[in-house]
């Protein structure tokens, strides 16, 4: 019987189900004065308590920054100009810089919190610093200023060419004379005390200009644990260019937190792709179609909510620019710098506010539906609601309830830090990177909102509502929200994992109660309440260092959060003005009261109308030609299509390649058991952006025919990547790997073996170490050590051996103007440890072509923003026509079902470049659930917009008229000839401009675990492929009203996005490419007006002869019997999937009911 009770009241006072009291009251405690005055008291106790628990509870950094950003600016400049570190003009950019690495070695395995507080506040090591950048754009040279937090100079890192030269007779300084240098320098202008230093380790390398530069590694007697301070100084010619303290971190520490911190990330990828899974395809997308086909879908204030958040972090990235500075490329134009952060604005506040729209609108369309107690969120603070004692409570308790919260959070650190021993990094409270921002005050005021909002919408609402009306309508409406209410705790729980903190579960734990108290405060008093008090929350933490920080002006800061903190409160004040009195809500702004808007009967969509339709003109001219335009484009394609490629192939297979590999181990005297995994894929050139730069130097400045000879020399031809690790054993000793590299004619390229540090070895000197490298250049690469120049030797002193690298150049081999072939060969102990060829290019063309890149990421970004804004417009076109029965729903399911399992297929196939990307530092089975989540998720994703599009495009094919073409072909032959026209088209303007990179041939495939199940699979894809074809033929004829008006607007929408798609993947030809995708366009466009509107159906035939010329142009550049047999497998699928869509597509829809209703006024 007290169960019963129980139940009932929950169901009650929680779940809105109270039939015996009108549902638009508070409940007799929370309307008497006593308890808020309760309230009140409670909640001041529990500000006292968070304000005492918080700096025992949550470990402080107790740092005295004593110089400001002003000062910091001001001295930088000061000494800059003193050393002549940077031109009078140079720009000044500063950032307040915090070494986290360092503070979690000592705090965990250094000594603990103490010794890092010790460490903060000695003299040993700065872990907090400021940088101040000077630089000027267009200019290499530049310097960085590092000052401590008292206002002390603490070193600094400048830049030269390496062509700068500052006295040719001083050019070349000796080891011993640079070391004396570098310290009477750092002694008498940065006051380094050299008594507390030993000497490490040493290095040097030779400039092209003859400039020898050297660095010096210094180590301090202090510990900490096994990490060690250093100092590192840096000599260019005759001047003293760098001084750097840093705390060295053993490797084995890095692995160790790494596979920790795999647990905080696994948890947190699970929350947030069951987030993505439940919340975002269930709440946002699901639940919203769905809402939208009964009318209950209101996205007008929905949009407006989302466009305010999104505004506020977009103006909130935009006045961080000054700190953007500090991170520029001096490559960068202050045009381009500031191009770039436009268009970084722009696509911030078009795709935040968008995504905030949907999670806002369903989750307030959910709620509508599922809770009819609340009161109305969007009319809240109308005039009618806005002076209701129940919005004024909820407004209040939403305030009254944050000093509670920080109190809980203060108690949970307490306990579980004091006696349990978990842990955190300790934190300061103040910020003074703050001040880099136009205005401070607002990135917390948007961090703040945008949490609120944001997660109370999609971490309550949504699955609360989802609970409450799944359980509904199976009788189970309690059951239903209790399941709901304790998964949304665990997910938003779990999804907050991933900050640093031990034992992994931490913040899982913390975040369990305050989510249940949340939810219950959602299920009985809405949303309103839960946003508030989040976002209060977060503004209260976030904003500390706002109200710390001594600046100027900073009282303005401090007033915009006061303000933005009470602006809740001030509409309240607002509405109660307007009114002249209290009042009660009124029942009509409750969720019940809500109904859709009137329906009206409608019949069943029938078939696009579109008038009668002879062809005639120009497209009767067009369709009589294509036997002879096909025939055309099939020669040019042919003639003009580059077949052969300017590298050569792999002739070897997988199993091949690893028999070598262990081959050459076993020739070393290494042999691998079976606990080593043997992983391989193929490794190309343009897959390594480093190694492809090289390409393209060498491409363009020697030429096409110099670069042919050095292909499989000193550049590297495509080659099989063969890795052999451990995954299993201690973390720091699976840091050891084999690494070989095999080419295509099975010589050794490279091999490579990478030791853990504290493996021990041996302590060679130069010398010795320089003979073993010499006579690694005559046994592996066939030159005399007397032919080639050493550049460079580096000396890297381990714990229990010694490494050098050695780097030799090549003057006898022509690589381009000013570039030089390099030998690189590296020494871990008494044992080569690698060696392999570089090119060293010249940095003024490095930096031209960064200055081209850095163009062409604004070009992309602009057509990034058009691709959004056009996919965004096509899928709102898309749903509109969803809701009014415009879809084929067997073509949605069936297409989605094969899209989902192809992608699944597509990631099993792939496991050989899964695996080879797997890290030996973190658990195998925590990386595959990673990836294994994050792919279901986006399978379920494209399996959504594949069906869809594919849906409408489907109807609109089954359902339009079809006319009879001109001319003597069959419709899906004269969709045949098109497209063989367009891509002889294709093949003729590509061959208009000489190629600015070199031509490689597609192997990817040869990496898969089946190649011919990844042509398979390709084939098998044309099917979504199509059905996005189709789609845009419907929103083709959709604005222009089945090609009877606006056809301007059909051909502009091709052409922006064929040149978008120009510009996403240009080369530095920016006009070329305009020119490209206004041609193509323009031609699709043709096609699309000329042949494809008068049969919908041959468009599956289009677009397969275009992705068979594809396949096959693959195939033959490969030329190996496995890449055709992969070919044909995948222009097999291609042409049946072609030919059981086009068979689908042409039976005509069958007859639906008129059961369609249909809204007479907005729902918007």
């Amino acid at each position: 019987m007290c169960q019963v009770v129980a139940c009932a009241a929950f169901r009650r006072d929680w779940l809105g189900y109270d039939v015996a009291n009108k549902e638009n009251k508070l409940t007799a405690i929370t309307r008497r004065p006593l308890f808020w005055i309760v309230y009140a008291l409670l909640s001041l106790a529990a500000l006292f308590v968070a304000a005492r628990l918080f700096p025992l509870a949550i470990p402080l950094v107790s740092l005295d920054v004593k110089m400001g950003r002003t000062q910091a600016l001001a001295q930088g400049e000061a000494l800059g100009q003193l050393y002549a570190l940077a031109p009078a003009d140079a720009r000044i950019a500063a950032r307040f810089s915090h070494d986290s690495h360092t503070q979690n070695y000592v705090e965990l395995e250094g000594g603990g919190k103490q010794a890092f507080a010790d460490l903060t506040r000695g003299d040993v090591y700065a872990p907090y610093w400021w940088d101040v950048r000077l630089f000027t754009p267009g200019k290499i040279e530049e310097a960085v200023i590092r000052f401590r937090p008292d206002g002390a100079p603490a070193g600094f890192e400048r830049r030269v060419a390496e062509a700068y030269v500052r006295d040719p007779a001083m050019k070349a300084l000796d080891a011993a004379n640079a070391r004396a240098l570098a310290e009477e320098r750092a002694r008498i202008d940065w006051r380094v005390d050299f008594l507390q230093y030993a000497v490490l380790e040493q290095s040097q390398q030779t400039m092209p200009s003859g400039r020898v530069d050297h660095n010096f590694v210094y180590e301090r007697p202090e510990k900490l644990g096994e990490a060690r301070v250093r100092l590192r100084l840096t000599v260019a010619g005759d001047e003293l260019i760098g001084v750097a303290p840093f705390v060295f971190v053993p490797e084995s520490f890095d692995r160790r937190y790494r596979e920790l911190r795999s647990t905080n990330n696994l948890i947190a990828g699970a929350a947030s792709a069951s987030a993505g899974l439940l919340y975002g395809i269930g709440g946002c997308i699901l639940a919203v179609l769905w809402l939208l086909r009964r009318h209950w879908l209101l996205w007008r204030p929905a949009f407006v909510a989302g466009l305010i958040v999104g505004g506020l972090l977009a103006f909130a990235g935009l006045a961080s620019a000054p700190e953007a500075w500090f991170r520029a490329d001096t490559t960068e134009s202050p045009l381009t710098f500031w191009f770039k952060q436009a268009g970084a604005f722009v696509f911030l506040l078009t795709a935040a506010s968008l995504g905030y729209t949907l999670a806002f609108m369903a989750a307030e369309s959910l709620s509508r539906r599922a809770f009819p107690h609340q009161p109305q969120l969007w009319h809240l603070w109308s005039r009618d609601a806005g002076a209701s004692r129940q919005t004024l409570g909820r407004t209040a308790g939403g305030y009254l309830f944050v000093p509670l919260e920080l109190a809980l959070v203060a108690a949970f650190y307490y306990a579980t830090n004091k006696w349990f021993g978990w842990w955190q990094p300790s934190e300061m409270l103040s910020d003074p990177n703050i001040l880099g921002s136009w205005a401070p005050a607002l990135t917390p005021i948007a961090i703040s909102l945008q949490a609120g909002f944001m997660e109370e919408c999609v971490f309550r609402a949504i699955p609360l509502s989802l609970g409450a009306l799944i359980g509904e309508r199976y009788g189970r409406r309690t059951l239903g929200i209790a399941l709901a209410f304790v998964l949304q705790a665990l997910i938003f729980g779990g999804a907050h994992a991933n900050y640093p903190g031990f034992p992994s579960y931490a913040r899982l734990v913390e975040l369990i109660v305050p989510s249940m108290i949340w939810a219950l405060i959602f299920l009985r008093f809405g949303l309103l309440t839960t946003i508030l008090l989040h976002a209060m929350f977060d503004l209260t933490l976030f904003a500390i260092p706002v109200f710390l920080v001594d600046a100027p002006f900073a009282f303005v800061q401090q007033a915009l959060i006061g303000i933005a903190a009470l602006v809740p409160l001030a509409i309240i004040a607002w509405r109660r003005i307007q009114a002249g009195a209290w009042s009660e809500l009124p029942d009509t702004l409750r969720n019940g009261a809500w109904q859709p808007p009137v329906m009206t009967a409608a019949h069943a969509p029938g078939p696009p109308h579109q008038t009668a339709i002879t062809v005639a003109g120009l497209a009767a001219a067009f369709q009589r030609a294509l036997p002879v335009l096909g025939v055309a484009g099939l020669v040019s394609w042919l003639a003009l299509t580059p077949f052969r490629v300017d590298a050569p192939v792999l002739t070897i297979d997988r199993a091949a390649a690893v028999a070598i590999a262990e081959q050459a181990l076993a020739a070393r005297g290494v042999t691998l058991g079976p606990e080593w995994q043997r992983l391989s894929v193929v490794k190309l050139a343009n897959d390594d952006g480093q190694q492809w730069s090289w390409h393209k130097f060498v491409w363009r400045e020697a030429g096409p025919d110099v670069y042919r000879a050095l292909i499989g020399g000193a550049l590297a031809p495509p080659v099989w990547d063969v890795r052999f690790a451990t995954f299993g054993g201690d973390v720091a000793e699976r840091a050891e790997e084999w690494r070989v590299a095999v080419a295509g004619d099975g010589t050794i390229r490279t091999l490579r073996h990478t030791l853990p540090q504290s493996r021990p070895g041996a302590r060679l000197a130069k010398d010795a170490a320089l003979a073993i490298a010499e006579r690694e250049l005559r046994d592996k690469f066939r030159i005399d050590p007397t032919a080639v120049k050493l550049v460079a030797a580096d000396e890297d002193n381990r714990v229990a051996r010694t490494d050098w690298a050695f780097m030799f150049t090549d003057p006898r081999v022509d690589v381009g103007k000013d570039g030089e072939l390099r030998y690189i060969v590296q020494i871990a102990g008494n044992e080569i440890a690698g060696s392999g060829r570089l090119i060293h290019i010249p940095e003024a063309w490095q930096r031209a072509e960064q200055e081209r890149d850095n163009r062409l990421s604004i070009v992309k970004i602009s057509a990034g923003i058009v691709f959004l804004l056009a996919g965004l417009a096509g899928i709102v076109l898309g749903v509109l026509g969803w809701t009014k029965g415009r879809c084929d729903t067997q073509a949605v399911k069936w297409v989605a079902a094969l899209s989902f399992v192809l992608a699944l297929s597509a990631l099993a196939n792939a496991w050989p470049l899964v695996g080879m990307q797997l890290s030996t530092a973190e658990p195998v089975g925590s990386q595959v659930s990673m990836l294994l989540l994050g792919a279901i998720v986006g399978a379920l994703l494209g399996a959504l917009l594949f069906g869809l599009t594919s849906g409408i495009g489907a109807w609109y094919a089954r359902s339009a008229p079809r006319f009879a073409l001109a001319g003597v072909l069959p419709p899906w032959v004269a969709a045949i000839a098109a497209a063989l026209f367009v891509a002889g088209l294709e093949s003729a303007l590509g061959n208009l401009a000489s190629r600015d990179t070199p031509l490689w041939p597609s192997l990817q495939a040869a990496s898969l675990w089946s190649p011919v199940a990844g042509g398979m699979i390709t084939g098998l894809g044309v099917v979504t492929i199509a059905g996005i074809a189709l789609f845009v033929v419907y929103l083709a004829a959709n604005v222009t009203h089945d090609w009877t008006r606006r056809l301007w607007m059909g051909f502009a929408i091709v052409v922006v996005l064929q040149i978008a798609a120009a510009l996403g993947q240009t080369g530095p030809n920016i006009l070329g490419a305009i020119g490209t995708g206004l041609i193509g366009g323009l031609v699709t466009a043709a096609i699309l007006w000329l042949l494809l509107r008068f049969d919908p159906t041959i468009v599956p035939a289009y677009v397969a002869t275009g992705a068979v010329l594809t396949v096959l142009l693959r195939a033959i550049q490969v030329g190996t019997p496995l890449a055709y047999l992969t070919g044909a497998a995948a222009i097999a699928a291609t042409v049946a999937m072609a030919w059981l869509v086009t068979r689908y597509i042409r039976a005509p829809l069958s007859p639906a009911p008129d059961a369609a209703t249909s809204p007479s006024p907005s729902t918007g």
